[in-house]
């Protein structure tokens, strides 16, 4: 054979190549059972100094013999070296396509191409010199050379290469393999590593280019971190305590000052969510890749997050099961906040911003929601704080010690354990850091978990359902847009401090007589009987107390104008000032007689009556108010102008009225718009908006607006605008309204002093009957008032005698106050005594405005003594409708009246005899409480102001001219007969159906 070695797959035996004097040696790869080539690659190793052969042939097919599985290999053979024999590189009598390449030259006679198997390729053989070499002692030489060959298709011929280095020798042992197999996969190891570490750098710098970028492009949102904490406004009374809230749950917070904060209670923070916060630049990259491996392994989720990170997430809302993405913004901002702001403020946005749980956000909110109002932020203790930041990693309550969360299916015990165990992790923490001594750390373990607060839940909006909602989650709302400019979303969010004009202590003292409370005044009447009362102070026009008939704000507010009520009598002071204001004397002499018929009174309204038809041929406009007579205030209403008297109280403070539609439906008429306004000004259509009843009060009208129309008249007939707020600032503490602004509260006269001073010195008379047998004077203040009575519409029973409403309506100089009484839930309800006898306006309603006075008087600013200013006697005494020869007697003709009637009236009160008290029966009313001494025969009680100590009638009760002066009863003496000082609309006079404003029905005319 050819000394080029053919290591194929051939049909000898052991054709794997024999061992020839070059030491030429052959590996097949594959072998038969009997030692032949199996398969289609083959390598061989020469080694002995001459160097190796590789043959790897492929696609071994044909008709071998001996053990070979294959005629025709298809590979290359290498051979290197010189040999002199045929066999010097093994025989092979395989078919080997390929090239054979020698350096220098072989003198077998089969080398070279000479012979009868031709071989055609090449043979390179490194060298050091080239030369000659017959057997192993030729030295070693590298070369090349090019064998012809002929046809390489047949039998016997070869085609390949073969190449042999190195020294010849004997096959390779099982560990010099093993050790040639382990250089080889380290060689290829140091190439991966080398080829991974290329890839990696480029990578690298990729990645570099890349965040840079990201980072450059994330921006730190300034104006978020330092705006966008939502904050609810906060409401307080006008000593700066707190009354209520108002925003959304987001900002249910308060917000806090980082030095504020004690130490103890920032390294609690620190220590059980953040041990490194102080070293770190924001993020904790340590943590991150930590957390990164256990989320892409499988784990579960985790966060990492610093206390910085935790802060921008909320923030930006990139809160819970969030992206890898979405994390590495908020690392990169964290960044830069780190960058931006000092730890200190870090530490304070976040204690302002996290939701604490109990419905808390911020520390602030969080103290009062688990340790109540009177916890101070100064007195935080680290066990208290450690209980409160424990709720930040499960806000749901399920570390709530008092297991309010219903959803969370947790045993109390269980819930216990939960809070227990997060609060004593804090609290080991902050040992480890060192940050609590031992014998602290052994003493809060020791007395266990702080007691928390029971309520488990803080409304986002506070104080809605207390006596005081109306006001806080009402007015104040509707008056800071209005005034302040502000609008609802600003209340909402923006924290804002609300001062309020309301006094504690004069709004106790209203709940306290005006409730349905344990033993106030009211819950000791019948069981449907509700009371609402508002007091202003007439100086400012601040509004003092405010209750809507319950202790519920989120109620019926039976003070505004949620529900009017027609205020009878009350109403008349304003038909009094018009007449003044028209220039009619408040002595001109009026015909009071009952009944009475007037021109244009409507379809079936036969006449004007005066309650228990009391009738009095000539009367003072004065005695007219004090009696509460209805057909002389008829006379004047119908002289004056229905629409005038109307603007009256409109100027004063009435700003709404419900009237009949054309449909007889009632109608909310606002009295300031401009077409109302025009129809009240024609003298030609007076009685366009009101008729004439307006003139003694069968319109409903708001409790609030009666007492804004009574502080004007205080104040000597300048209208100050009735308001709530009287500062407001915003979370910084800066002002941003106040009502001693110039111009912030309106002020104008609604009518002239001069007037105002005569209305105030016959309204200075009419008492309420608590008042009976007084000075007329509160705590030295005089007072002034009228009381009002509205008569119960009974259409199957005219005669009912029930009332349906009652009104005192008074002031001193220095406080005003309207008390309206009536049904809780029907404004035609029954209005009664306890003993059933018909309750009036100086009785129950006189009786709560006087005990809330007695009380108001005595708070510092409004107990003040100040006497009314005298009466300027304005009008002509002669335009009264009494009959002329009657016009020439005045009330100093009358029997009984003194001396000095003449001076403007220094003739006293009537002691409350106004309209409402109880019928006049023997001057005592049997079974009543207030008359002890009034027994089943009617005899007079002694304190009955009516009676002089010997039982006998009091010549200078003005409503009894048959009273004579020595005090002895005429024989016609009427007081059996007659319901004294009523003000009640009988049936039979104009349509006295109250028009009550349905619930939702509010239109506007």
């Amino acid at each position: 054979m050819s000394d080029y070695g053919s290591r194929g797959y051939g049909r000898d035996p052991d054709d794997y190549g024999w061992p020839g004097n070059d030491g030429g040696r052959s590996d097949s790869h594959g072998r038969g059972p009997q030692g032949g080539d199996h398969g289609h690659r083959s390598s061989g190793y020469g080694s002995s100094g001459y160097g190796s052969g590789d043959a790897y042939g492929r696609d071994s097919y044909g008709s071998g013999s001996g053990d070979d599985y294959g005629r025709d290999s298809y590979g290359s053979g290498h051979s290197g070296g010189y040999g002199s024999g045929h066999d010097d590189y093994g025989t092979g009598r395989a078919d080997s396509y390929g090239s054979a390449r020698s350096g220098g030259y072989d003198d077998s006679p089969r080398t070279g191409g000479y012979g009868d198997e031709p071989v055609r390729g090449s043979a390179s053989v490194p060298t050091s010199g080239g030369g000659y070499s017959p057997h192993d002692d030729e030295p070693k030489t590298t070369g090349r050379a090019r064998v012809p060959g002929g046809d390489s298709t047949g039998p016997g011929r070869a085609r390949g290469t073969a190449r042999v280095g190195g020294k010849r020798g004997g096959a390779l042992s099982e560990e010099e393999q093993a050790a040639l197999a382990k250089t080889k996969k380290k060689k290829r190891r140091r190439r991966r590593l080398i080829a991974f570490g290329c890839v990696s750098v480029v990578l690298l710098g990729m990645v570099t280019v890349v965040g840079s970028l990201f980072f450059q492009s994330v921006e730190l949102p300034k104006d978020v971190i330092e705006e966008h904490l939502d904050q609810n406004t906060t409401i307080l009374f006008a000593d700066g305590s707190e009354m209520g809230s108002y925003g959304t749950e987001a900002g249910n917070r308060t917000e806090v000052k980082y030095e504020d904060v004690p130490d103890e209670v920032i390294w609690a923070l620190v220590a059980g969510e953040d041990q490194k916060f102080f070293d770190h630049s924001g993020v904790d990259f340590w943590g991150v890749m930590r957390a990164l491996w256990n989320n892409v392994t499988g784990g579960d989720r985790q966060g990492a997050s610093t206390l910085t990170q935790q802060y921008v997430g909320q923030v930006m809302k990139i809160t819970g099961d969030v992206g890898y993405f979405d994390k590495a913004n908020e690392a990169v901002m964290a960044m830069k906040m780190d960058d931006e702001y000092k730890k200190e403020e870090i530490i304070e946005f976040y204690l302002n911003l996290v939701y604490m749980g109990r419905g808390a956000y911020g520390l602030g909110a969080a103290i009062e929601a688990w340790y109540g109002p009177d916890k101070k932020l100064e007195d935080l203790t680290a066990s208290e704080a450690s209980l409160i930041f424990a709720q930040v990693k499960s806000p749901d309550g399920s570390l709530d010690p008092r297991n309010p969360c219903d959803v969370c299916g947790l045993t109390d015990e269980e819930a216990y354990d939960n809070a227990e165990g997060r609060w004593e992790y804090f609290l080991n923490s902050m040992l480890k850091m060192k940050k609590l001594t031992p014998e602290q750390h052994k003493q809060y373990i020791d007395d266990g978990l702080p007691e928390t607060a029971e309520t488990t839940s803080v409304s986002a909006s506070e104080g809605a359902d207390e006596d005081t909602g109306f006001v806080s989650h009402g007015y104040v709302l509707a008056e800071a847009q209005e005034k302040a400019g502000l609008t609802e979303q600003d209340l909402l969010t923006k924290g804002y401090t609300i001062t309020t004009t309301i006094d504690p202590a004069a709004q106790q003292a209203a709940v306290d007589v005006a409730s349905q409370k344990d033993g106030s005044y009211m819950s000791e009447q019948k069981e449907n009987l509700r009371a609402a009362l508002v007091s202003i102070d007439p100086a400012t026009g601040r509004v003092v107390a405010y209750f809507g008939g319950t202790t519920d704000g989120t109620g019926v507010d039976k003070a505004g104008y949620d529900s009017m009520h027609p205020p009878g009598s009350s109403f008349k002071e304003f038909t009094l000032i018009t007449a003044l204001s028209k220039g009619i004397s408040m002595d001109s002499m009026w015909d009071g007689t009952s009944p009475q018929e007037f021109p244009g009174l409507r379809e079936g309204d036969k006449a004007v009556v005066n309650s228990g038809n009391q009738s009095e041929p000539r009367i003072s406009l004065k005695d007219t108010m004090r009696q509460s007579l209805n057909t002389p205030i008829y006379a004047i209403t119908n002289q004056v102008g229905a629409g005038n008297v109307m603007l009256t109280a409109r100027n004063m403070g009435i700003n709404k009225v419900v009237t009949p539609d054309a449909d007889g439906n009632p109608q909310l008429v606002d009295l300031w718009d401009p077409e109302v306004e025009e129809l009240l000004m024609d003298p030609a259509n007076q009685r366009a908006v009101v008729d004439n009843e307006i003139g003694f009060g069968q319109f409903p009208v708001s409790v609030f607006d009666m007492a804004v129309a009574n502080a004007t008249l205080a104040a000597g007939g300048v209208y100050h605008e009735p308001h709530f707020i009287k500062e407001i600032k915003n979370k910084d503490g800066d002002v941003v309204y106040s009502d001693e602004e110039e111009g912030a509260i309106e002020v104008r006269e609604a009518v002239t002093n001069d007037v105002a001073r005569d209305a105030i010195h016959v309204s200075s008379t009419i008492w309420p009957g608590a008042m009976s047998g007084s000075d007329g004077r509160i705590n030295g203040q005089p007072i002034a008032g009228k009381t009002g009575t509205w008569e119960r519409y009974c259409p199957d029973n005219p005669a009912c005698d029930q009332n349906s409403a009652i009104w005192y309506a008074g002031f001193t100089k220095e406080l005003s106050a309207a008390v309206w009484v009536g049904d809780k839930a029907d404004e035609n309800g029954v209005v009664a005594e306890t003993w059933d006898a018909p309750a009036y306006g100086s009785t129950i309603s006189g009786s709560v405005w006087h005990k809330y006075m007695t009380a108001a008087t005595q708070i510092e600013g409004y107990n003040e003594v100040k006497e009314f200013d005298p009466p300027a006697n304005v009008g002509d005494k002669n335009a009264g409708n009494a009959k002329e020869e009657e016009k020439k007697d005045d009330k100093c003709d009358r029997p009984g009246n003194r001396e000095d009637c003449e001076d403007g009236g220094e003739d006293g009160g009537d002691g409350g005899n106004d309209d409402g008290n109880p019928p006049a029966s023997g001057q005592c009313q049997p079974g009543s409480p207030e008359y002890p001494d009034c027994n089943q025969d009617q005899v007079c009680d002694p304190e009955f102001p009516e009676c002089q100590p010997d039982q006998s009638c009091n010549p200078f009760f003005p409503m009894d001219p048959d009273c004579t002066e020595n005090g002895e009863g005429s024989p016609g003496d009427n007081r059996n007969e007659s319901r004294v000082g009523s003000d009640r609309l009988a049936a039979t006079a104009t349509t006295a159906r109250p028009y009550a404003l349905p619930a939702g029905r509010s239109r506007l005319i």
